[in-house]
Parts: structure tokens; sequence; C-alpha cells
């Protein structure tokens, strides 16, 4: 099972999936994330939801290849993330047809920043919010690769990056939590503008 972390209060529980016998067949019903059409191959990572009301069900969750996968809780106590391989998705516990596939890939880290009601994501070179309501916000493009979060809390995000036009080969970046706004200079293009 791939790892969990679960900050947020949730009203459900996700296990490692049973066993299935030899023929595939299982009692409980099987969701595919993404659903295209009828898929009958079982790559992706298994898990078993019970949700607080209720029937359990397995859940199939189709990687993009990157290696960062992690099972996190979210701001909504119904709703669960998985991250499969850096492609996420939001699921709803009780009802597994409420879903929808995060537009940001490869997701690189997750960081729940309980305090503020928040679950943090990153790509290589940007950040994204999700709160009670959903994406709270998208900070811009913070560096130019490798994105690294040091420190958050409810104040601001920070963290390095690599940025091939300095020497050090590294930048500083740090972004309010509350909107997303850089509070350091953007990266820059060689002409001198930022680099969005």
């Amino acid at each position: 099972m791939i790892q969990v972390d679960f900050a947020f209060p949730h009203r459900y529980e996700i296990k490692e999936p049973p066993e299935l016998p030899g023929a595939g067949q299982n009692s409980l019903p099987v969701y595919y994330f993404p659903r295209l059409g009828v898929r009958p191959e079982r790559d992706g990572h298994w898990v078993q939801v019970v949700p607080a009301s209720g029937l359990p069900w397995l859940g199939v969750f189709r990687g993009s290849r990157y290696t960062f996968s992690r099972l996190l809780s979210t701001p909504k106590p119904d709703q669960f993330c998985v991250v499969a391989e850096g492609q996420g998705y939001l699921v709803h516990a009780a009802s597994p047809d409420e879903w929808q596939e995060i537009d940001m890939a490869p997701i690189t880290s997750a960081r729940p920043v309980a305090e503020s009601g928040l679950l943090i994501l990153t790509t290589f070179h940007m950040l994204a919010a999700l709160g009670v309501a959903g994406l709270a916000w998208k900070s811009p493009r913070v560096c130019w690769d490798d994105l690294c979060i040091s420190r958050a809390d409810s104040e601001r995000i920070e963290g390095t990056g690599h940025d091939p036009t300095s020497e050090s080969a590294q930048m500083r970046f740090s972004v309010d939590t509350k909107t997303g706004d850089s509070l350091i200079a953007a990266p820059r293009s060689m002409d001198g503008r930022p680099f969005w």
C-alpha cells in the first residue's frame, strides 16, 4: 500500500484490499480511476475504502509513471486524495462516482497545512492548494525545476528549487499560504522577463 497521511479529520477508513481469488472475483464493487470505459487490467494502486455510511468498495488508481505516490485526507472530511505515481485524484469516500482528476502533473509532493485547512501539492516548479471548496489557489512558477518545500505554516510556504542562471544552481522561494502569491521575485528568462 502507498504511504498514508491523514492529517485532516476524516469520516472513512482506507485499508489494504483483500487478496483477490484466482478467478479475479470479489464481493466488493471495483471502481477504476480514471474511468476509460471497460478496463479489465489490474494495473494501478488498489485501496479498499470503508466510508462512515454506505458500503465498502475497491479503488484502482492509475499512475503517470512518476515515483511519488501518497494517500491523504483532505480538508473535506468525506473526501480523500490519492496521488498515484504523480497523478492526483480527489474522491468522495461514500460516493466513488463523485471524483475528479487533479489538473497538475506530475505531482511531486504533498503536504497538509492543517492549521490553514489546506493540502499543498507541488509540481517541479509550482504549488497549488486544495481547501474545503476545492482548488484554493495555484502559485506562479517559483523556480526552474526540482521544487522542494522546507517549511510550511499558516503564513508562508518556503523552500528551494533549481536555478540554472545562478552560480549556486539553487534559488529560494516563499509563497503566501493564504493566496499562493510569490513573496520573492519569480524566475526570469535570459532577457530579464518573468518566466511564467
